[in-house]
């Protein structure tokens, strides 16, 4: 997956844009990630992961702001009602918003939900060789 591009059509979610390019989901996160926005992403974590078994999701998250508390329901909902299966690695996010998503993690686990795939990474390329591994790990 290293060195990989995305040649498919991007799409806006309000501020943000995304490609999806058969399991694999690229997600430009330019902002807070609003409750609309947190379906949008969920849905294309659904439908990737029914459609091929699982989504391997790279998160730009340079420029993310924190999530709102409802966004967090939403994924939360999404996760318990849905079990998606998925690999996810955020690259880029500040300090802050790391911890805001090692506590909806923490929430996860607390409702007894599968663990999560999620992996933060301060490079790119990091982010990459993680869903790589994946990738090769479910093979």
């Amino acid at each position: 997956m290293q060195g990989q591009s995305f040649v498919g059509s991007w799409q806006a979610a309000g501020p943000h844009r995304y490609v999806v390019e058969g399991d694999r989901i690229r997600w430009e996160s330019l902002g807070a990630v609003e409750p609309e926005q947190a379906h949008v992403f969920a849905q294309l974590l659904l439908r990737v992961s029914a459609e091929r078994g699982h989504a391997f999701a790279l998160v730009d998250g340079r420029k993310m702001l924190p999530l709102p508390s409802e966004s967090r329901r939403i994924y939360l909902d999404y996760l318990k009602k849905y079990s998606p299966h998925f690999s996810l690695a955020i690259f880029g996010a500040p300090l802050h918003i790391r911890v805001a998503g090692m506590l909806v993690l923490h929430a996860a686990r607390l409702m007894a939900l599968p663990p999560l795939d999620v992996c933060y990474t301060a490079t790119e390329a990091d982010a990459e060789q993680f869903l790589s591994d994946r990738r090769q790990h479910l093979a």
